[in-house]
């Protein structure tokens, strides 16, 4: 039996794993970690998954799945993913530059959260270890710097991870971090985090991030507002995690510009 699905990353291209939970809300096809998601709710999405209209409830937990060409296969069950469009967005880059956006961004961030914000701003002053080592990290914007964060923290996408994805999210197409940075990362970090942040280092980005990008280039607030609290939903923290490295990355590329 074939049913349609949308592949949200093109970056799950080879994935192979099993499933570890069945039923009628979700279907979890993992390697060592969440690395495919597919739903049946399609208001609610986290990134780098699938969506798939309908679920089999036959599927059992330890089934293995292999996303293979333009099909996901688990068992009998058979996945059309040759003509799905990408979650991701892939070729938005930053064009709008501007300190009043930056401040305005930064101020939304500290209404939000309070560690995130002394991690943009203040990180030196933080007691908290993880954050501290992120907004250092941040601060500095070398590539040596972000690659000794990656796998820093907790979760399917530590937020170190969310962070770099959020800080490249914003300096591609501005000579920041060298081309391949993260290019030898998989070891350190989860499957799905790993694939996150080479693909965000080449372009393809979460769909909030590109949101807020196409804000930020209209220099829209009210529309910037928005995108930032609909990224702000993204997982546990990853939202805010990506933020942090997003506004980050604004700021590096609005000082490198300054005359």
């Amino acid at each position: 039996m074939t049913h349609r699905a949308i592949l949200k990353s093109a970056c799950l291209k080879d994935f192979k794993g099993r499933v570890i939970y069945s039923g009628e809300k979700a279907i979890d096809a993992v390697g060592d970690e969440l690395a495919a998601v597919l739903v049946k709710d399609i208001k609610e999405m986290g990134p780098y998954g699938i969506l798939l209209s309908d679920i089999p409830r036959s599927i059992e937990v330890g089934s293995e799945a292999v996303l293979n060409g333009g099909e996901l296969v688990i068992g009998d069950f058979r996945i059309d993913i040759s003509a799905a469009p990408l979650w991701t967005t892939n070729g938005i880059t930053v064009k709008t530059l501007s300190q009043g956006l930056l401040n305005f961004m930064t101020n939304k961030l500290k209404e939000l959260s309070s560690i995130h914000y002394a991690a943009l701003m203040r990180p030196e002053e933080l007691s908290n270890a993880v954050y501290r080592k992120i907004g250092l990290a941040l601060l500095s914007g070398r590539a040596s710097a972000l690659n000794d964060i990656v796998g820093l923290g907790y979760g399917m996408t530590p937020s170190g991870d969310d962070a770099i994805v959020g800080f490249m999210s914003a300096v591609r197409g501005h000579a920041i971090v060298e081309s391949g940075a993260f290019d030898r990362i998989s070891a350190r970090t989860t499957t799905l985090s790993a694939l996150a942040v080479k693909c965000a280092a080449a372009g393809e980005i979460p769909w909030r991030l590109a949101s807020l990008i196409g804000a930020v280039n209209l220099s829209d607030e009210r529309k910037i507002a928005l995108a930032i609290n609909e990224l702000s939903k993204a997982g546990h923290s990853s939202g805010l995690d990506m933020l942090t490295g997003f506004l980050a990355g604004y700021r590096s590329i609005l000082r490198t510009s300054s005359p």
